[in-house]
């Protein structure tokens, strides 16, 4: 007789009601009494199918009790003991979905030699000197990339334009250019435009920073703490660090720009693993509304590879900052923990996909020379 045990999720609760977060779909479960009887059973141990009906039955009829079990079998919340989980069949999505988000990579240059980088770092995995496509993408390209996108974005009433690198503000020519003809097509087509950027800060200049603050673009800067972490890696070809060059302009473009929170993109490495030292400086001494963190991505043989135990660390960091969220949301005050906030609004929204990034479903990158891939790199 088979047995059922339960599987991979989150309990929690909201609003006086019982969920579950299920972490194989990233889908969030509301438990009615009957759900809540059968994982409560199954948490003191596995039981068959028919035990659980058994034990229910003075509480639920019978049919309740077999609907709720197929239920939470469905949804993967609970499993058959030595039957792996049935792949989810492959559905493609429907014909004519509409563009939401287009990256254009106006660059593949950039002014940084980050040790990390998986194209300009130890991996490079990019030949950015030898290859065919061109270092920097026309304006050409940039205007028919941007009909594309209104043409694709179908029905939606607003497309988001982001500008990418190599680091984006080495070609700032093209994206002033792209934004002007992106507002003008958009106009002409009844829709609106929705811009931002990513960059590493050190081409920021005071014309540069009162151009993104009069046009509302929204910002986003790679940067990976304070001096002694952002220095180890994201430093320029001779070694020299960048927090000096970048901390300064930062905080100009945070004094000016108020139209848009700025955020903070942290890429972390065995060495830099302080997260909340890293959180308090950005947001306390810099100033950013936000901060995102996401680990190294490289070969586990490199030096500023998170080990195991590393990551144990950092979820274990992870999971303090968000208490601190939760402590900061039931006081109605602002954190800027982004990882859990972008979580929070896709749960809320509904969304669920395969992958974390959506690419490809609604996002498409452009490469300077004009291809489109379903990536924004």
């Amino acid at each position: 007789m088979s047995q059922l045990a339960l599987r991979e999720f989150h309990s929690f609760q909201a609003a006086g009601k019982d969920f579950v977060y299920l972490v194989p779909s990233a889908a969030v479960f509301e438990l009615d009494d009957s759900s809540a009887a059968v994982i409560n059973r199954l948490r003191a141990g596995n039981m068959s199918r028919e035990d659980l009906a058994g034990q229910l039955s003075a509480l639920f009829p019978a049919t309740e009790v077999d609907e709720t079990i197929s239920e939470l079998l469905r949804v993967r919340a609970i499993g058959e003991v030595g039957v792996p989980d049935k792949k989810a069949p492959k559905v493609m999505p429907p014909e004519n979905f509409p563009l939401t988000t287009m990256v254009l990579n106006v660059t593949n240059q950039c002014n940084l030699s980050c040790t990390y980088c998986y194209e300009y770092g130890e991996d490079k995995i990019v030949d950015t000197e030898n290859g065919k496509k061109p270092k920097f993408m026309s304006e050409e390209t940039a205007r028919e990339s941007v009909d594309f996108m209104l043409r694709e974005a179908g029905a939606n009433k607003v497309a988001h334009l982001t500008f990418f690198g190599g680091e984006t503000l080495m070609n700032f020519p093209v994206l002033k250019s792209a934004m002007s003809y992106a507002r003008q097509r958009a106009a002409e087509t009844g829709k609106q435009v929705d811009f931002s950027l990513t960059t590493n800060a050190t081409l920021l200049r005071p014309e540069i920073i009162e151009f993104l603050a009069e046009n509302r673009v929204g910002v986003t800067i790679s940067i990976d703490g304070p001096k002694e972490m952002q220095d180890q890696f994201r430093v320029f070809s001779n070694g020299k660090g960048s927090y000096d060059i970048v901390a300064p302009k930062i905080k100009e473009l945070l004094k000016r720009h108020r139209s848009r929170p700025i955020g903070a993109r942290v890429t972390l490495t065995s060495q830099t693993l302080d997260i909340r030292k890293i959180y308090k400086h950005l947001t306390e001494e810099i100033g950013f509304w936000d901060v995102g963190f996401a680990p190294v991505t490289t070969s586990p043989s490199t030096k500023y590879a998170i080990e195991e135990s590393g990551f144990d660390a950092m979820l274990e960091q992870f999971r303090a900052l968000a208490a601190d969220f939760l402590e900061a949301a039931l006081e109605n005050r602002h954190h800027g923990f982004s990882n859990v906030k972008d979580t929070l609004e896709e749960i809320h929204k509904g969304v669920s996909k395969a992958y974390p990034c959506g690419a490809g479903l609604g996002l498409v990158g452009v490469s300077t020379d004009g291809d489109v891939a379903l990536c924004h790199r």
